[in-house]
């Protein structure tokens, strides 16, 4: 599929939601309770309601914002300044709202009043996996960034030998997300025994908090690899072939959206703490930041790396 076709499908996805609004009210049937049910409870009863008009102007207005953003995102990311992510996120909130409208004016069809309105567990599941598998299938049609200023070739101290067994392995830790994460599931797990479904919610970002508390980054002549936690997982892989350059900077959280695995206008990022980090420079012109101990002999090694792998191509044409 072409780059123009690929935009042009991603731009009708990112419409449909507020097409869908207008389409089922306009061909929906009249049989509908007035107020409308809104809002069900935790045991299935109906505890919020609105107008029909009202609902409708509502939803209809959010998605056609969203679907407002989502084209400027697209837009942006044509011109390599947005993550397909941002693209897909927004989009699955439109659909989210599209498919809310949808479920409530089909359950609600025919009833006499909003309380006779039932909604059950597969409604639910269905309104979450109709805008999932939407944001999946837009993510996977969006359009590759647009043309980047190419890196220039990177300077490295090292000299390698043709075949040369090379590695470098780093970390980075912190313990105050170690700290929080143990005292969140411990809290947790004392809170499940009065409430259940609050304290395993403590103890499992506890122990994610824990998880995201350490990394690990390995350099070879095949990869920059990255894996969280004493499990080493989940585990990040990025092919040298996809690597331009190397750097070492200090890295700020906010900066690049946070700690744990980032994404954002800058690229990815994986942070536990700030300070210093590897930074890739990656063929598409995003980066890729990494915070670990001692970055510099990294960055040399990636730089070294790379530049082989350059000069070896250069001979071959």
């Amino acid at each position: 599929m072409t780059r123009t076709l690929r935009s042009l499908a991603s731009a009708l996805l990112l419409v449909a939601a507020p097409l869908v609004v207008v389409a089922f009210r306009l061909t929906s049937a009249d049989a509908l309770p007035e107020p409308l049910p809104t809002h069900w409870g935790p045991g299935g009863e109906v505890d919020g309601t609105s107008t029909l008009a009202g609902f409708t102007t509502g939803v209809l207005a959010l998605t056609g914002l969203a679907a407002v953003v989502g084209l400027t995102l697209l837009v942006l990311r044509i011109r390599r300044t947005v993550v397909p992510e941002a693209i897909a996120l927004v989009g699955w909130l439109g659909w989210l709202l599209a498919a809310v409208y949808v479920q409530v004016l089909t359950v609600a069809d025919g009833a006499a009043t909003a309380a006779e309105v039932e909604l059950g567990p597969g409604a639910v599941a269905l309104v979450i996996a109709v805008p999932t598998a939407l944001a999946a299938l837009l993510w996977w049609l969006l359009p590759t960034a647009g043309p980047h200023a190419p890196v220039a070739p990177p300077a490295s101290s090292l000299t390698l030998a043709p075949g040369e067994r090379v590695v470098w392995v780093g970390s980075a830790r912190s313990r105050v997300l170690l700290a929080v994460g143990v005292l969140l599931a411990v809290g947790g797990a004392a809170l499940a025994l009065a409430v259940a479904v609050e304290g395993a919610v403590m103890v499992g970002t506890g122990l994610l908090l824990a998880l995201l508390s350490s990394l690990t980054a390995r350099v070879d002549r095949e990869a920059v690899t990255v894996r969280w936690g004493a499990l080493g997982l989940p585990r990040h892989r990025y092919p040298l072939g996809r690597v331009a350059a190397a750097r070492t900077e200090h890295l700020e959280p906010l900066s690049w959206g946070g700690w744990g695995y980032r994404v954002s206008t800058r690229g990815r990022a994986a942070v536990v703490r700030r300070g210093p980090a590897l930074v890739l420079t990656l063929t598409d012109g995003r980066e890729l930041a990494v915070t670990v101990d001692r970055p510099e002999g990294a960055a040399d090694l990636v730089n070294a790396l790379v530049g082989t792998r350059g000069a070896t191509h250069a001979d071959a044409h």
